[in-house]
Parts: structure tokens; C-alpha cells; sequence
């Protein structure tokens, strides 16, 4: 359990991980990682949780637009796809893109999150659909992972148009961070990644199912990274587990709703849950009841490993600072329901 970072690897991480290891090993590299039991234990029932399911009050037009990422934006992050897969087409790959850009997620300035795959692929869903069961529900051996991506830093510090900003190689997913000098667009680089590719895909699907859902995730990334309580290096969630836990809530609701409903339902829930007993699975449809339990910590299950814990990485300590700060709101939201929560998260210090 090396890591740059020991003080993110909180216990229950560190048993999630010691876990997730004994069932590979178990299934060999099988895709039991994906079948079966999850964090969230489909024999139980689903837990009632008395949510507002639509909201009377809209958030400022120009707030929720500040978090949009403008056309341009988007226009410059395919010219820089475009160019690095003209790069990376004489060794025989392109890219798929995938992520929070690809699902309609992103914030503005955000990066752009690509994977390389045999040349032919022309999308996620055309490249994801090729494999095979076992090649979906696993990542490929790190080692091939990290020969492939120091060939890629080799090629791109021969190119004009690129530069390489960062290597992580290392972890859970070896990535290489690199820039389009023209666009100056950061794109995160990974290999073979057919699990990422299956989220993104996932949550695409949902984005589509929700009209407001696109907004409550962008709304509280924003406030959470405000707070310096995003990111999975410093030991919070990352973007996807904000998605996750947002398209919980949705399905909780259980009814199309607007951004502002969403996020007073993500407060109170929140707020309501509990974490000793209770996680919030998507896969399921709402909060149910863990399968694991690891004391007082937030639990949310990943939709396509279903035994990954995505609030692991929080543990009990950083689970409590997080809540603090979302009871505060919860509070201001049941004393002002004529004023707009999503306003405040989006302009509060």
C-alpha cells in the first residue's frame, strides 16, 4: 500500500482495495468483479427517505450558465483529438473520448479524458461492444498500460503539437497528462481503458433520462471544489463519484426533475441517510442497505463494479467534514424554501 500520498488512504479504503484484490484473485480476472452482490445488497429493501420532489423555486439563468463549458471550448477539445490521434496513427492506435466532457458533465476549463484502442475504433460504444466479457470488466495489466504510455511520452516529446505535463503511472489506472499547444487543451491519457469507457457511457445514458441532471452535478462539483473538497489525490470525490452519487438521488426521487429539486433532494439525503447502515446505489434505484458495513462512513456503489465503494476513499473523518458543511445548507434550505439552494451553493464563500 505505498502511495505519494499515505494521508488519503484512509482504513476503509485500505480494506475496500484488500478486498477488491481477493476477488480478482478469486476470479482470476473474470468479470465477477461486476456480477453478484455489490456494496448495496439487492436482497434488502429499498430505504424510504422523504424527499422534496419538485421545487417551486429556479436558480439564476446566468449562475447556472457560468457553469457551463462555452461551444468554443468544446470546438477546440475535438481540434485536439483530432490532432493526437493524427500522432498516434502510425503506431497503430487512436483514442476514444470519454469522461465528464464526454457525458456532458464538465465544468468549463475542464480536462478532456481519452483512451487509446486499436486503430478501426470510431466510438466508446463501437470499441466497448468488440470485447469481450473478461476485456469489459477489467483493466488491462498495469505493465502493459505503462509500456504503452512510455512509448506515447517517447512519440509526443518528438511532436510539435503536444507537450507532456505530468505522468502517472503508478496507479489504479496509469494516465498521462499532456497539453494541445494550439487549443491549450489538457487531455488525461490512458490505455485500453474499457471500464472508464463503460461509465461514461452509463452516465450519458442517465444525462439523457434527467433534464437537470447535467446541472446538480456541474452545481456541486463546483461548490466542492470551492471548499478544496474535490479531487482524488487530496483524498475526496472525484467527478465521477459526484455523478454517481447525483444519478442516486435522481433515482430516489424517482421522478424527471429540475436542477434545483435535485440538489435540495442531494442535501437532504445526505443528511438523512444512515451511514452506518445505508448506501446510495444507482444500480438499484436509491439508497439501500450495505452489504459491508464499516462504521460511520458514506457509501455510494459504483454502477458497473458493483463492489467498488466510491465513498471509500472519504472514511469516517473526511465523510463528517463533508457533511458538516451539508448540513449547514440543509438547514438553510428547509428555513428558505423560497430562496434558490443551487444560487447559494454556486456563489457561497
Amino acid at each position: 500500500f505505498a502511495s505519494s500520498r499515505p494521508d488519503c488512504i484512509t482504513i476503509e479504503y485500505r480494506d475496500l482495495l484488500c478486498d477488491r484484490l481477493e476477488l480478482s484473485l478469486q476470479g482470476n480476472g473474470s468479470s465477477s468483479l461486476s456480477e453478484g452482490i455489490g456494496v448495496a445488497d439487492h436482497r434488502g429493501e429499498k430505504v424510504c427517505i422523504e424527499l422534496e420532489t419538485h421545487s417551486t423555486v429556479f436558480p439564476t439563468p446566468e449562475l447556472l450558465h457560468r457553469l457551463r463549458p462555452e461551444a468554443e471550448e468544446r470546438r477546440a477539445a475535438l481540434e485536439a483529438i483530432e490532432r493526437f490521434k493524427d500522432v498516434i496513427e502510425p503506431a497503430g492506435m487512436t483514442c476514444v473520448e470519454y469522461g465528464a466532457a464526454a457525458a456532458g458533465l464538465a465544468l468549463p476549463n475542464g480536462d478532456v479524458d481519452v483512451t487509446l484502442v486499436p486503430i478501426g475504433a470510431s466510438s466508446p460504444q463501437a470499441w466497448v461492444s468488440s470485447l469481450s466479457e473478461v476485456e469489459k470488466a477489467t483493466y488491462p495489466p498495469r505493465e502493459a498500460a505503462q509500456a504503452q504510455l512510455l512509448v506515447l511520452n517517447r512519440t509526443l516529446c518528438e511532436s510539435s503539437q503536444f507537450t507532456v505535463a505530468a505522468t502517472g503511472l503508478g496507479g489504479r489506472v496509469p494516465v498521462l497528462t499532456i497539453i494541445h499547444k494550439a487549443t491549450h487543451t489538457v487531455m488525461d491519457v490512458t490505455f485500453k481503458n474499457a471500464l472508464g469507457c463503460r461509465k461514461s457511457i452509463w452516465l450519458s445514458q442517465k444525462v439523457e433520462t434527467w433534464p437537470g441532471l447535467a446541472d446538480a452535478v456541474r452545481v456541486i462539483k463546483h461548490w466542492m471544489k470551492r471548499h478544496n473538497m474535490c479531487g482524488q489525490s487530496k483524498g475526496w470525490f472525484g467527478g465521477y463519484a459526484i455523478a454517481i452519487a447525483m444519478t442516486g438521488v435522481a433515482e430516489a426521487v424517482s421522478v424527471p426533475c429540475d436542477c434545483e429539486t435535485l440538489c435540495r433532494a442531494f442535501v437532504r439525503l445526505l443528511c438523512a441517510m444512515d451511514l452506518e447502515s445505508h448506501c446510495i446505489s444507482p444500480r438499484l434505484g436509491g439508497v439501500f442497505p450495505k452489504t459491508c458495513r464499516r462504521g460511520r462512513c458514506l457509501s455510494i456503489e459504483d454502477p458497473i463494479e458493483h463492489q467498488w465503494d466510491l465513498g471509500a476513499i472519504l472514511g469516517g473523518e473526511r465523510t463528517e467534514v463533508l457533511l458538516g458543511r451539508i448540513r449547514e445548507f440543509d438547514a438553510w434550505s428547509l428555513q428558505n424554501s423560497e430562496l434558490s439552494l443551487v444560487d447559494r451553493l454556486i456563489v457561497s464563500d
